[in-house]
């Protein structure tokens, strides 16, 4: 008794450091969360009230509240199952076939079944009764643990024919979640060791919390990665932007040299007022393939409205020219649809290439609007 009553006292602990860990400003409120600290305080529920079941046993004068207590602790794995049952049908809206509609009402008929059952047996004094403050086990107490069975083996089922709707840390979460309800069954019924089932319910738990905490970091990281992404990238044609190019260490680096092709849209505004936004969207995408075309397109940047810039390091000014020469070329192709202006030189002189290569798209931009007056 007293091993008992320390190990339920340990397991209570942990459950309420568990609980309070829940709610710190840095977890997430998502569904998965929320029903894990339904599970957390039903679990702490049962654990409370079994500790004072064992702490009040052999008290004849208490033995309404003993028999009240335990009726209460089937019904708290009851309601930790259906909120589970909950969080998979929310899951589960916009999947196909009616497998799981009928799956989980059916699991919500069966644990209706076994609160029903439990407490009509309960009553009548055939599921389990209190004489002179001890608990004694009626005919039926194996009835609810096998109604719970049933009910664990849909769930069970859900999840193998829904396992793809489901990163890998929420399938572990919601097995152990589903399966949890055995611990106490397989250790009271079948090892009698119901002294270890406060804490093996606790390090259940416990593992569950390890895995939405490790969940939540990498969560956090893959937010802040696209949060990172998306400063950083144009929205419209995927590239790069102008911050990026600032921020970029690639050619920084005053060792080496470095070549800029400063381009610039030709007909952007006159497309736009003649033919309407949409159109002038599907002009700078077609320019950027033309550029995807030619440039590595992590070294192609957006820095304007109808500006963008490619990169090119680690090449000889031989070869930059040769670039530039084909791209040229291309783009007069497609009517002439950008003015372009290429400077080569120094990584440590950027801001002074960016300058010469502008000056020269400008003049480039001047000569072909001579050419067609």
């Amino acid at each position: 008794m007293f091993d008992r009553l320390v190990l339920d006292s340990f397991a209570i602990l942990v459950l309420s450091v568990l609980i309070l860990g829940m709610y710190l400003p840095d977890t997430p409120k998502d569904k998965t969360t929320r029903r894990f600290n339904v599970l957390l305080l039903a679990s702490f529920s049962f654990l409370v009230i079994n500790l004072l079941c064992d702490i009040f046993e052999g008290n004849a004068n208490l033995s309404g509240l003993i028999f009240t207590v335990n009726l209460l602790s089937f019904f708290a794995i009851d309601g930790a199952m259906v909120a589970f049952l909950s969080y998979l049908y929310s899951r589960m809206k916009g999947a196909k076939g009616t497998f799981h509609f009928y799956a989980i009402h059916a699991g919500y008929f069966t644990i209706g079944i076994r609160a029903l059952t439990t407490l009509i047996f309960a009553l009548t004094g055939k599921l389990f009764t209190v004489a002179d403050g001890v608990f004694i086990e009626g005919e039926l107490i194996s009835l609810p643990y096998i109604i719970l069975g049933i009910a664990l083996a849909e769930i069970v089922a859900i999840l193998i024919v829904n396992r793809k709707r489901f990163s890998k840390s929420e399938r572990v979460i919601m097995y152990i979640y589903a399966l949890l309800p055995l611990v106490p069954i397989v250790t009271e019924n079948l090892f009698d060791w119901y002294e270890m089932t406060g804490i093996s319910v606790t390090l259940a738990l416990l593992l569950i919390y390890v895995v939405i905490q490790a969940s939540t970091i990498e969560g956090g990281k893959m937010r802040e990665s696209l949060l990172r992404e998306m400063s950083v990238k144009d929205l419209l044609t995927g590239l790069y932007n102008r911050r990026a190019f600032y921020e970029r260490s690639q050619f920084r680096d005053g060792s080496k040299t470095v070549g800029l092709v400063f381009c610039d849209v030709n007909g952007l505004k006159k497309t736009n007022d003649e033919k309407g936004h949409i159109a002038g969207d599907r002009l700078l995408l077609d320019f950027s393939e033309i550029l995807k075309a030619n440039f590595n397109e992590n070294d192609i940047y957006r820095i304007g409205g109808d500006e963008f810039l490619a990169v090119l390091t680690d090449v000889t000014e031989a070869e930059f020219e040769k670039t530039v020469a084909r791209f040229c070329t291309e783009t007069d192709a497609h009517a002439n649809i950008a003015a372009v202006g290429a400077a080569f030189g120094a990584c440590a002189d950027v801001s002074e290439l960016l300058t010469e290569a502008e000056a020269k798209m400008y003049r480039d931009k001047i000569k072909h609007k001579q050419a067609r007056s």
